[in-house]
């Protein structure tokens, strides 16, 4: 997959410090380079507007014998005054700080509803808000990403460590916001109505519930033990065609 890193910076106000973004370019969601959600980035009160300057590395071509493609550079101005732009996707702002000094600021989903069988793509960002915290554990933090039908039962699901195919999480520092893209196979006789995305995480090798980090605050509901609901999507019922099929 392609790689970025974009610097977010306010020019009005150079004290300021920059927000950087940074990991694999999701599939699912090509546009949001574009139009960014900026409702959880740090907005000094100053500032009329934040730069955005980056760079795309592109992927590896596997076997395909071709000119190696050139990196894509980025730069525009995102207005923080005024109607502000409409992103695109589906994105989710749960906050959830985890005592481990990891938070999950925001997420951006493929859609808002899918067929049973279809994949589910999700793209979280990730911050450090307690360096001291983050930089104490000695496990690499796994994410949990669990899918529970209209019944609450737990229909699919999938763990990754937090920085899988990203740079180690030992090297995130406070002030970054990393991004990691993750796809979930709906299973193929989901029964239809709303499913519940539900989110946790554990040091690696450790995936009991008791030994989850606690969630020290959200802007969303706690599912179960230091689980939270983060997002809610709609099953159609079947006979259903994915959506862009003729």
């Amino acid at each position: 997959p392609s790689r970025y890193r974009l610097v977010l910076t306010a020019p009005e106000v150079p004290e300021a410090s920059p927000v950087i973004l940074q990991g694999e370019l999701p599939l699912a969601l090509p546009a949001y380079l574009e139009a960014l959600p900026i409702g959880w980035v740090p907005q000094p009160q100053e500032a009329s507007a934040l730069q955005v300057e980056g760079q795309v590395e592109p992927g590896e071509k596997g076997r395909m014998h071709l000119p190696p493609p050139q990196p894509v550079r980025l730069r525009s101005t995102i207005p923080l005054r005024g109607p502000a732009p409409k992103p695109s996707g589906v994105w989710r702002m749960p906050r959830l700080e985890f005592e481990n000094g990891l938070a999950l600021d925001a997420l951006a989903l493929s859609g808002e509803s899918f067929c049973p069988g279809e994949a589910l793509e999700l793209t979280m960002f990730w911050s450090v808000w307690d360096a001291q915290a983050f930089h104490a554990q000695d496990q690499v933090p796994v994410v949990f990403l669990h899918l529970h039908d209209h019944a609450g039962r737990m229909a699919a699901g999938r763990d990754l460590p937090v920085d899988f195919g990203n740079k180690p999480f030992r090297t995130w520092a406070q002030g970054e916001s990393i991004l990691q893209s993750y796809r979930l196979m709906l299973p193929a006789d989901l029964p239809p109505g709303s499913a519940t995305i539900v989110v946790g995480l554990y040091p690696l090798g450790r995936p009991d519930p008791a030994s989850r980090w606690p969630i020290r605050s959200a802007r969303a509901s706690l599912w179960e033990h230091a689980a939270a609901a983060v997002a809610t999507i709609e099953i159609r019922p079947t006979p259903c065609w994915v959506q862009g099929d003729s």
